[in-house]
């Protein structure tokens, strides 16, 4: 079954965080709430997932959070260079990513285009790190047509041809349109949103992929 991957983003208070751990206990995602909330997520029966990771090690880095303390937290993904908080410096990128390595947590890569200066950036990066645990997310910057995503998702998976990597997509995806993302593109799974945050829309979303899928 394709990966669904849930970013709450900042959207949720703590009792909001409690009733949605509660009622997607078990349910076969992997979610990214707000830093403060990852405890509630622990022994859910899904994966976990960080917004955010330290470029270092434990130690004395006020407000940073290194790979060690988010094992803590049984965090197994952690979401890089999203096009909300992009990661301009390519070593900072790249000391984030082997930090995850190291402690095994997976990184989900994000992109948002398909020029050149995007993937020369990923391109060094995965020059350095390697590919080992890393998964490419296509969130385009701006919304565009199915046909245009098609497009500029083929152009980056053939910029990275050379690279062992899996794909998400994220942008917008909705239970109304996941089920045209199935049959039009080729990638591992989705990364959803605010679409995910009403629990019956992500049953729903649940639901189409599984059946797709099956079909």
């Amino acid at each position: 079954m394709k990966k669904i991957l849930i970013n709450l983003k900042d959207w949720l208070n703590y009792y909001e965080n409690l009733d949605y751990a509660i009622q997607i206990e078990g349910m076969n995602i992997t979610v990214f709430p707000s830093l403060p909330y990852l405890y509630l997520y622990k022994n859910r029966g899904v994966r976990i997932g960080s917004q955010k990771i330290s470029s270092f090690e434990e130690g004395p880095h006020t407000g940073s959070i290194s790979a060690n303390h988010l094992k803590d937290f049984d965090v197994e993904a952690v979401i890089l260079n999203h096009k909300e908080c992009q990661i301009d410096s390519v070593s900072n990128l790249i000391a984030k990513i082997k930090n995850a390595q190291s402690h095994n947590i997976e990184v989900i890569i994000c992109v948002g285009s398909n020029e050149e200066k995007e993937l020369s950036k990923i391109k060094e990066v995965l020059n350095e790190t390697g590919t080992s645990n890393i998964v490419v997310a296509y969130e385009p910057f701006e919304e565009i047509a199915l046909d245009e995503i098609v497009y500029r998702l083929n152009s980056i998976k053939e910029n990275f041809k050379h690279y062992d990597l899996a794909y998400l997509y994220g942008g917008n995806v909705t239970y109304v349109n996941i089920g045209k993302f199935i049959k039009e593109l080729t990638v591992d799974g989705y990364l959803i949103s605010s679409h995910a945050l009403d629990i019956e829309n992500l049953k729903r979303i649940l639901t189409i992929v599984e059946t797709t899928e099956n079909s």
